[in-house]
């Protein structure tokens, strides 16, 4: 006599079921139908098996990752400073990397903030040069962009007026 459904799902206690759908699926990359086929179950009850076992946590997801670690300290600086927006990267393996890395994601930022009207005050230094570098090239009408001289007291190889004509060039200004 053949197994029903309803046989071969019984035979495993509900949290055993719960845990043995969420790994066939989540760990071993399985199809809703491919486990419909092993616990012997309909593929619409797998799919409420793997909703269940997540609203009740027996499945949980971690992302490890150092960018995860930027996301809660840009949270925590937003909240904290009542900012709208808050950008931290990752700490560079080889510090000498730092404004390499500062300079993308400032680049980056101020590719997608810049705006029609707006008036960009810059200084000067490898970080804005890096973040320069990010830009891409396209017009953006009525903006103004100036020079703030002035910086470290160090020598550098960077010009200040430098910085802010490469970056009035990038954006038709």
């Amino acid at each position: 006599m053949a197994m029903t459904e309803n046989d071969k799902a019984s035979r495993f206690p509900d949290a055993e079921l719960k845990a043995r759908a969420a790994w066939h699926y989540y760990v071993e990359g399985l199809t809703q139908e491919r486990i419909s086929e092993i616990l012997g179950i309909g593929r619409i009850k797998v799919h409420r098996i793997l909703s269940a076992a997540r609203e009740e946590g027996v499945v949980q997801f971690r992302i490890r990752d150092s960018v995860v670690e930027c996301l809660v300290l840009e949270e925590a600086l937003k909240q904290r400073f009542g900012l709208s927006q808050a950008i931290v990267v990752p700490s560079a393996a080889d510090r000498s990397n730092a404004p390499l890395m500062i300079g993308h994601a400032a680049g980056a930022y101020l590719a997608d903030n810049v705006n029609a009207g707006d008036v960009i005050a810059l200084g000067w230094g490898r970080t804005l040069k890096f973040a320069i570098n990010e830009l891409p090239r396209r017009p953006i009408a009525r903006t103004t962009v100036v020079s703030m001289l002035g910086g470290l007291t160090h020598a550098q190889p960077l010009n200040p007026t430098e910085s802010a004509w490469e970056f009035a060039e990038k954006i038709g200004a």
